[in-house]
């Protein structure tokens, strides 16, 4: 076993498990066939910096260290041939969260509940595909990204951005999560035609709007919003999941367009009647829990391509009226019932 291991363990009292992969809820690491770690994942251990692992710069690609106290990253800059870093959850300094953008060849970073003001230090680092943010209580915006044309994925759930004219980003970003922001409309999504999936769940937007540009669209959660009507959605042709549950929305409409739609999570509305569902032969999993439910169209189960499950727990209406196929299962109670999300 490798002598920084083998510290660590002692040190700490911990178990630290050799590993190709990262194992969820253990401490993790690998090494090449010299026996140089290349990969090292720590949780809940109180380092306080990184300096211990300075011997592992030349080799080290992977580095995560949640939840380890960690405030200096003075040295980071020697760990310049990490692609993977992950500090979430740790009291950095903010004076030193800059140094991050020496590691040119970063291409997922995640410095989530990290106390951040600003991304400007991020600028400059090309490679990134995914980066995340989340729960950065002190961050507004996110500026000077455009350059980052590799960037795909961004998570800034649970900040304080409060519009799309606060990001900074390339065209080419594929999807954002956004959930538990501080949204109040939509305007200014369409500058980003390429995004495959894109969450807004939990922010104070009342009206869909702004989406017609977004052509890629396969995943689309507008969760817990004030929504009171179902609209703006028919030129998202390729739209797969769509989950609009927890709102105020009486009449099922405006979905007649989305033919690719196999995902669809209506609970938690005021609906009292299923219709206007006949177009969409691709569903297979339906969610319309909770709602006052009393009247099912049940025409369009005879349309649907493949096996398809249909939730109406927490509904009035306990039975379909009509031929159900035997592809279609339809539950009507379900003990212990929580709330669900796609």
């Amino acid at each position: 076993m490798n002598e920084i291991i083998q510290n660590l363990e002692r040190e700490f009292n911990v178990q630290i498990l050799k590993s190709i992969l990262p194992l969820k809820g253990e401490n993790t690491y690998n090494t090449d066939e010299s026996g140089r770690i290349t990969s090292l994942y720590l949780r809940k251990i109180e380092l306080s910096n990184i300096d211990r692992f300075l011997d592992t710069s030349s080799s080290l690609t992977e580095l995560s260290l949640e939840f380890c106290e960690i405030r200096n990253i003075k040295s980071i800059k020697s760990f310049n041939q990490v692609k993977k870093l992950i500090l979430s959850y740790n009291p950095l300094l903010s004076s030193e969260i800059e140094q991050i953008k020496y590691l040119k060849e970063l291409n997922h970073l995640e410095l989530n509940s990290v106390e951040l003001k600003n991304t400007k230090f991020l600028q400059d680092l090309v490679n990134l595909e995914l980066l995340s943010l989340c729960g950065s209580d002190h961050l507004y915006e996110i500026k000077e990204l455009e350059n980052l044309d590799k960037l795909r994925n961004l998570n800034l759930s649970f900040n304080r951005i409060d519009s799309f004219s606060k990001l900074s980003l390339n065209k080419n970003i594929e999807s954002i999560n956004l959930r538990s922001g501080k949204l109040t409309s939509l305007v200014g999504v369409e500058k980003y035609p390429n995004l495959i999936e894109l969450n807004l769940s939990g922010n104070s937007i009342s009206k869909i709007e702004n989406l017609e540009n977004l052509k890629n669209l396969k995943y689309l959660n507008l969760s817990s919003m004030r929504l009171s009507k179902i609209e703006g959605l028919d030129k998202l042709y390729e739209l797969e999941v769509l989950d609009i549950s927890d709102q105020l929305i009486k009449l099922i409409e405006g979905l007649g367009n989305l033919k690719k739609l196999k995902q669809l999570n209506l609970s938690e509305n005021n609906i009292s009647r299923v219709e206007n569902l006949d177009n969409l032969q691709n569903f297979e999993y339906v969610l319309l829990e909770h709602n006052d439910i009393v009247e099912f169209d049940s025409k369009f189960l005879n349309y649907l391509n493949s096996s398809c499950f249909i939730s109406l727990v927490g509904n009035p209406i306990k039975e379909i009226k009509g031929y159900v196929p035997d592809n279609v299962k339809i539950q009507f109670e379900e003990p212990n019932w929580v709330p669900k999300s796609l």
